[in-house]
């Protein structure tokens, strides 16, 4: 794995500063040469000692410092929270208030845990994202217009209310006919 970046420490300056200007360019080159995993491409013994037992040691080092730290990150989710949810969603509707983050860490302690400030500006912040984000995934959304048998759902609801408009207005048409007709009698039959 070819590294994307090293260290070039100052120290290293003073190697740079006794040696004549063309060596010190070959010094250079050198070191920009095993800082990315290259192997070095010079016959002078002198750069070779230098960049051996000085320079490769430290770039050898601080990579080694760099994997580890990337490792150790990786088993962390980081430092445990200090608030709940519960506290969390305090947190926020004592900001919706429009209070301040110092008078919010007070109004938290009067309602019996302590958070500092820093915790405040943090989930107000992750809760703005998380807001945010929301709304972003809610506009990005497009509304379902296809139904199962594949007609407009807004067509489908329009009809749907129509058809349901129409029905009653002849409903109530049938009965406003049958109340204006004075009713008939209905001879009787019988059947013998």
């Amino acid at each position: 794995m070819a590294n994307e970046s090293f260290i070039f420490y100052e120290s290293w300056y003073e190697f740079i500063d006794d040696l004549d200007r063309e060596d010190a360019k070959e010094l250079v080159y050198q070191i920009y040469r095993v800082g990315s995993d290259k192997p070095m491409d010079t016959d002078d013994k002198m750069i070779q000692k230098l960049v051996k037992s000085f320079i490769l040691p430290n770039i050898k080092g601080a990579q080694r410092r760099y994997r580890t730290a990337v490792a150790n990150g990786k088993k962390s989710d980081g430092a445990p929270r200090k608030t709940t949810p519960e506290e969390d969603n305090l947190i926020w509707e004592l900001h919706l208030e429009g209070l301040t983050y110092d008078e919010i860490v007070e109004r938290c302690d009067t309602y019996g845990f302590r958070v500092s400030k820093n915790t405040v500006g943090s989930r107000i912040r992750e809760r703005k994202k998380k807001e945010e984000e929301l709304k972003t995934n809610n506009q990005n959304q497009e509304p379902r217009t296809e139904t199962k048998n594949g007609t407009n759902t807004t067509t489908f609801i329009t009809n749907s209310i129509s058809n349901f408009n129409k029905d009653r207005e002849e409903e109530l048409e049938t009965d406003i006919e049958a109340e204006s007709e004075p009713e008939k009698e209905q001879p009787l039959h019988y059947t013998f």
